[in-house]
């Protein structure tokens, strides 16, 4: 055993395991061994054998809180979440005062949907741990979800309070915490926090073009460069702006993904786009494209810039997508977003979900979903793939252009329709992006779409049949 401890202290963990594991061989099990030979399976991340290990710790009579936590953490790990939850829940029961089980219990329970358990968990670990900043975040996450903003803006009070700026988790509960303020529409205090983003923890920094970075000063005489980050829904958003500051600056410029260069390039006030890698000429100044808004002093109320900033181009026809024609309404449908986003689960709702649209005769339903998402709609004799020859986003508002209507989930589509004020029903969670608000069925940047607010989370039954009666009237008034 000295060997194996020795062996551990040297951070030799293979060697470690190699000597318990004779050790068991020669000796049989012993409570010690086992929860050792679990420790170290468990920071392999091999959480099977760990589990095992520690199953076994507990049959050979060591009843320990350490070991039942350790076994539920392995639990959580492989996904068995409410198992993972009694296993908190025994360990508990014998250290009752154990803040970091409490809050592990807390995630337990919230992956496994039991969000109010969930609660009353991190409610737990904080009250024997006032200063626990990461239950300070989870208990802002999950009233966040259940809609409770207040209670969740409380939470993320006391995350922030307790964690010093310079700390590696501050990025990531100022940001938080700056969601929660943009959806209840208090914008100003919410752009401050939003710019934490860029210290929160797997967010890349902004792509810098060697200028110094806009922080709001005039602009008279200057060139401006707009740098588009994260989706490429925020891009179209933050394009929104380049025609407020044109009527500042000299010159409007942006770079962004390629995808987006030819459309940003129509973009009003925007006198040239870029892609990342081009020689961008020289320019004054920078910004990162969705810190525009907060410099431009933009409220719910009061969004600088006129629509739509997108302009329709007109030649549908000539680029060989087909224009409108007769009386049948046309109506472009996408149900998924990007599948990388952090709530793709909660706004993406499928394609089978659109059953009840679909369903509606007299109506031409033309597919504008790209990636993985749109083989749902393979063989699906009711709908037609609008997007076969599309290869940027330019191509995608051509065909956009032909349509009467959109049906998207909240998705770049969602925001390209928009900006182009191209009529837009988007189907919303329970709790939805911060830009779309809580209680409004219009959207404060993009006055052609009309919003459609899920009931009960999860279920887009109430919402895709509002929809279809909504598209049905449309359609026998049009004829």
């Amino acid at each position: 055993m000295a060997k194996a401890v020795a062996a551990h202290r040297e951070g030799n963990l293979s060697a470690t395991e190699a000597i318990y594991r004779v050790f068991l061989n020669q000796f049989g099990p012993t409570p010690e061994v086992l929860n050792n030979l679990a420790g170290l399976r468990y920071l392999a991340g091999d959480w099977q054998d760990a589990v095992r290990f520690y199953r076994q710790t507990l049959e050979v009579g060591t009843d320990h809180p350490t070991v039942h936590a350790g076994m539920a953490r392995s639990l959580a790990h492989l996904g068995r979440y409410i198992e993972a939850a009694n296993a908190f829940d025994a360990a508990l029961a014998l250290d009752p005062v154990d803040a970091s089980a409490w809050n592990d219990l807390g995630n337990a329970r919230v992956a496994a949907l039991d969000l109010k358990a969930g609660a009353t968990a991190y409610q737990m670990a904080l009250r024997h741990k006032p200063d626990f900043a990461r239950a300070f975040n989870n208990l802002g996450n999950t009233h966040r979800v259940m809609g409770d903003l207040d209670a969740a803006l409380k939470a993320y009070d006391g995350a922030c309070g307790v964690t010093p700026d310079h700390h590696t988790d501050a990025g990531e509960f100022h940001t938080n915490r700056a969601h929660a303020l943009l959806l209840i529409g208090k914008w100003t205090k919410g752009f401050e926090d939003y710019e934490w983003r860029w210290r929160k923890p797997g967010v890349p920094a902004p792509v810098d073009p060697g200028s110094p970075r806009w922080q709001g000063e005039d602009l008279t005489g200057a060139r401006i460069l707009l740098v588009a980050e994260q989706g490429f829904g925020d891009a179209i958003l933050g394009l929104r702006f380049a025609q407020v500051l044109a009527e500042r600056a000299d010159w409007v410029g942006f770079v962004g993904p390629a995808p987006l260069v030819r459309l940003a390039g129509k973009a009003t006030g925007i006198t040239n786009a870029y892609a990342f890698g081009d020689l961008v000429p020289e320019h004054t100044v920078h910004c990162p494209i969705m810190s525009v808004p907060g410099l431009l002093k933009a409220t719910p109320d009061a969004v600088p810039g006129s629509m739509p900033y997108i302009q329709q181009s007109g030649h549908a026809a000539k680029s060989g997508h087909a224009a409108k024609t007769g009386t049948v309404l046309r109506v472009g449908l996408t149900w998924a977003g990007n599948a990388a986003h952090v709530d793709d689960a909660s706004r993406s709702f499928g394609f089978a979900a659109l059953g009840p649209i679909l369903n509606l005769n007299d109506v031409e339903f033309v597919s504008l979903q790209v990636g993985d998402a749109a083989a749902q709609a393979d063989g699906d004799g009711r709908i037609r793939d609008g997007v076969v020859a599309v290869t940027d986003f330019l191509d995608t508002a051509l065909v956009i252009e032909t349509l009467d209507l959109v049906i998207a989930a909240d998705s770049v589509v969602a925001h390209l329709c928009g900006a182009m004020n191209v009529p837009v029903w988007v189907p919303l969670p329970v709790v939805p992006d911060w830009r779309y608000g809580l209680d409004s069925d219009t959207s404060p940047f993009f006055p052609s779409m009309h919003l459609y607010r899920q009931i009960d989370r999860g279920d887009w039954t109430g919402s895709m049949t509002a929809i279809a009666n909504d598209l049905a009237a449309w359609r026998d008034g049009a004829q």
